[in-house]
């Protein structure tokens, strides 16, 4: 077997383990949609998702795109020595930036004021900033486990993980019934939890002798520009919750929420793929045939995505009507446009390895920046006449307008 074939097979390889591990836990949390419809209204749902959505800005804030930097320079050298100073100059970087956490933590009266205009939800806050935490310090080792191809361990520990949240969620809600910090707490504990499991399955020591200041710079240097990018990818798959809660309150995000979590069914093929994806895009990338084997990888998942999509949406008013609780069943006009959006955005992703590859991560911005402001402008004027709705419609506008603009670019 070549090395060409080899290394695609091993991609194709590590895609169905994580679509097998992300396929058992998303059935799980999905077919407990039901349960959670059911102790949940939509407002506290509302509430819940608004303090997650928080979390989903301030991590990529204080983790600068270093994620990123650390998979386009693991294979610039090919030795032990190195892949310990990419592990260790990339968590002690993120170890002293969620000190930063501090910030929002005795600042949590007033966000959760803020927010919701009561304080009540301070202690919730609190506890989200403590999984933030968590999140950056594991993920050096999950990103080394990832980029070793080692998809059995991490799919293992992904699903270990998530199958003890999911026993926590049922626990908090039904049994201790704590309402919308239920899906908060068990978040931070699980965190908690791969922070053990992925620091054990990296088994990489942590010395700050190893820190290196050179590769730092350089993975700095590569990572900052993309700061902006991260932000309009928020702003594209987040903002419009902030709006709507501000304009029409947590019933509608978290009617919202509902139909989002109907994303699980492509997020199942597509977290495998960007998972599997970067090893093995950047370990092929100077081969002869490296865009023909993206272009596979690109036709596959359009094939995949597609189908689910119109599947999904042909028999949705039947799905919800089984699924969740009649108090939810408006959000069925709000799946499609999200499912549509979401296969924009994965071929967004693969096609933007182009910039990743040649160290133009500049390039990025261009395209987020132009959807992510687009879709601003339209949640603006359109959210407080049309509610959700308008929301999931200017959300697929931007990553359609996205994907067209990294389609030019990339092709450079």
């Amino acid at each position: 077997m070549s090395g060409k074939t080899s290394k695609l097979l091993m991609f194709v390889r590590g895609s169905i383990i994580l679509t097998i591990s992300n396929l058992l836990i998303k059935a799980t949390n999905f077919f407990l949609l039901p349960l959670y419809t059911s102790y949940l209204s939509p407002d506290q749902l509302g509430v819940s998702d608004s303090i997650v959505s928080l979390m989903s800005i301030v991590t990529p804030l204080l983790v600068v795109a270093f994620d990123s930097a650390f998979g386009a320079f693991y294979y610039e050298e090919d030795n032990d020595l190195y892949k310990k100073k990419i592990f260790n100059t990339t968590f002690f970087f993120l170890f002293g930036m969620s000190f930063f956490t501090i910030i929002p933590i005795l600042f949590s009266n007033q966000i959760s004021y803020l927010m919701f205009g009561s304080q009540e939800y301070a202690a919730a806050i609190k506890i989200s900033m403590l999984s933030v935490v968590f999140n950056m310090w594991l993920l050096p080792a999950s990103l080394t486990i990832r980029m070793q191809n080692r998809m059995t361990v991490f799919s293992l520990i992904s699903f270990s993980s998530s199958l003890i949240m999911i026993l926590m969620n049922i626990y908090f809600v039904t049994v201790l019934k704590l309402g919308y910090f239920s899906l908060i707490l068990s978040n931070m504990l699980i965190n908690a939890i791969q922070l053990v499991l992925f620091g054990s399955a990296a088994r990489i020591p942590l010395r700050t002798s190893l820190f290196d200041k050179p590769l730092f710079k350089k993975m700095i240097k590569y990572a900052l520009p993309m700061l902006p990018m991260v932000l309009s990818s928020w702003t594209l798959s987040v903002s419009d919750r902030y709006i709507l809660l501000f304009c029409s309150g947590e019933y509608e995000v978290g009617i919202y929420g509902v139909a989002a979590r109907f994303l699980n069914v492509l997020t199942v093929i597509t977290s495998a793929i960007y998972t599997a994806f970067s090893s093995f895009a950047f370990s092929v990338n100077k081969e002869n045939n490296a865009k023909d084997q993206y272009i596979y990888v690109l036709d596959a998942v359009h094939i995949v995505l597609l189908s689910i999509t119109v599947f999904v949406s042909a028999f949705i008013k039947e799905i919800l009507y089984v699924m969740v609780d009649k108090s939810y069943y408006e959000a069925s006009i709000l799946i499609a446009p999200l499912l549509l959006g979401q296969i924009c955005y994965a071929a967004n992703t693969i096609m933007g390895y182009g910039f990743a590859f040649k160290k133009k991560s500049a390039y990025f911005l261009i395209p987020s920046g132009v959807g992510a402001g687009m879709n601003i402008i339209l949640n603006i004027i359109f959210i407080p006449k049309y509610g959700a709705l308008a929301a999931v419609l200017t959300t697929f506008a931007g990553y359609f307008i996205m994907m067209l603009i990294t389609y030019f670019l990339s092709k450079k």
